[in-house]
Order: structure tokens, then sequence, then C-alpha cells
């Protein structure tokens, strides 16, 4: 059995002492709701995410993101979801909680059938940052192109490289191609974005098994 002080000693390098005890406080928390198995299960997946943030007064945000999205998504491992998470945190300048708002909201529309969901994100996320959309927008792309009858999210995520991330086309070309796909902001105002609140609402159906 893993040790709980041995994986909290690894994330000691990666975090001031304040964020790293309010972090290691808020896994107790987590691990009281019965959002997280055990201490030590926290405390490593703490140490893991810990370097992927350089802000790291997101560090508890991150850690409670990354547990919510693994007790919804336990066939989803723990590596791929902090580094979507980092990454698509980094490339967007959002929060942890408005990443994984995002991901959960394409995920309750439309699955994640082909298990690229959170790959997806991190890998493409700079792309539709340098396009000038951010989260909620990759994320009514992603759900509007498989709706539509995308095999997975790489493909639809690629075009989206290929098209917008890498050739300097106007933005009004842009802008216009994402009112055609009703991805527009009237849209993404009402549709894409979800609070931490719903995310634990998630979490109270899971338990109820509904």
């Amino acid at each position: 059995m893993t040790d709980y002080y041995s994986e909290a000693a690894r994330s000691a390098p990666y975090i001031p002492a304040q964020e790293r005890q309010s972090a290691l406080a808020l896994n107790d928390d987590l691990v009281s709701q019965g959002i997280i198995p055990d201490r030590a299960a926290g405390a490593g997946n703490l140490a893991d995410i810990a370097p992927m943030f350089p802000d790291k007064s997101m560090i508890g945000e991150a850690v409670t993101a990354s547990s919510k999205i693994q007790y919804i998504r336990p066939d989803a491992g723990a590596e791929e979801i902090n580094r979507a998470l980092a990454q698509a945190s980094n490339a967007f300048k959002e929060t942890p909680t408005q990443i994984a708002d995002s991901m959960m909201y394409v995920y309750e529309n439309v699955g994640d059938r082909q298990q690229d969901l959170f790959d997806t994100f991190w890998e493409y996320s700079p792309y539709f940052e340098s396009a000038n959309t951010n989260s909620a927008q990759m994320a009514n792309f992603l759900t509007k192109t498989v709706d539509e009858g995308a095999f997975n999210f790489d493909k639809p995520a690629d075009f989206f490289k290929e098209t917008f991330g890498v050739k300097a086309l106007n933005a009004d070309d842009m802008a216009k191609y994402f009112e055609t796909r009703g991805s527009g902001k009237k849209t993404l105002l009402t549709k894409p974005k979800r609070s931490q609140k719903t995310l634990t609402l998630e979490i109270i159906k899971s338990n109820k098994g509904l």
C-alpha cells in the first residue's frame, strides 16, 4: 500500500509550503466526500499535477477539478486528465475549473466514444488559442462536429489546426465558420459554461446511480 507521507513529500519541491498545506487539507476534504479513494492516492495526484502549473495559486483548484473528473470518468487515466487541464489552462489563460467545465460539457453532450477527449484538449488547445478562441468555443466545436457524425475528437481538431490554427486566415472567416456551426458568441453565452456546482451535481447523480 502506498504510504501517504511518501506521496505527500513528493510535492514539496514544486509548491510553496503554504499552498502545499492548503492543497493537502483540500485532499483530506475530497477523501471525506468520497471523491478520492484514500489520502495517499490524492497526495500522489497532487505531486503529479503540481509541476504542470506555473501559477501555484491554481494548484488546489487543479487538484479539485482533476479529482472530480476522475470520479466521474474512472475509465480515464489521471495522467491524461492532468496534462489536459494543465495544457489547456496554460494555453487559454483560464482556470482549471473553466477547463474542466468545457471538457465535461463535451462529455455530457456527446460522450467520449473513442477515449480521446482529454488528449484532444491537451494536443490542440494551443492551436485553438492561437486562433483567438477560448475553451468554451473549442468545446462547442468538438460537440458540434461529433454530433454531426465525426468519428472522434482528434480528426475535427486536426482539421481546425490545419485550417485556422496554422494558416493565417482572416479572423472574420473564422467567426463566420463558427456561426454556421452554431458555435457563435450568442450560443457560447448560454450553452458551454458550467460551474463547479454543476460538476458537484454530476458527482451527486453518480452517487445515486442516476
